[in-house]
């Protein structure tokens, strides 16, 4: 029986360019779940039946716009919790990358994004939580590596 190839957490990986245009990506230590989302924006059209004018009409959708974003989730340690509120209050659109790492699907998807929001939470004798999302403020790139 064939199955199928299936990609890993540690076969990704969300980096975050170390200074704005620099070019150079780090990994942020501690993240343990990363999500990419795709989004997409509709406007409806109410369709009449033609030959029924007073038949339920059909909605029909249309793309409007799509884009896409990364959430992450993670513990907290010092470097990290920095680092977020660092983007927190980043005027400047931050270059992000989606890295694979597993054939045929090596390389990157790397684009500018917003960060959108985050939070950090503790619990009595736990290891702090963080959470937070960034958006890609224009179409990422694929690059093959």
């Amino acid at each position: 029986m064939a199955t199928q190839s299936t990609l890993k957490f540690g076969d990704i990986a969300l980096q975050i360019e170390t200074a704005p245009g620099s070019g150079l990506y780090e990994t942020v230590c501690g993240f343990t779940s990363i999500d990419h989302q795709f989004n997409v924006s509709t406007q409806t059209e109410d369709l009449p039946d033609c030959d029924d004018p007073d038949a339920v009409g059909f909605e029909s959708p249309a793309k409007v716009s799509v884009g896409e974003s990364v959430s992450f989730q993670g513990f907290v340690d010092p470097t990290n919790s920095d680092l977020m509120r660092d983007w927190v209050y980043e005027e400047d659109d931050i270059n992000i990358r989606l890295v694979y790492n597993k054939a045929p699907k090596v390389g990157y998807l790397q684009g500018p994004s917003v960060f959108t929001g985050g939070n950090e939470s503790w619990e009595r004798r736990q290891s702090g939580r963080l959470a937070g999302a960034f958006a890609f403020s224009a179409k990422p790139t694929w690059t093959a590596t």
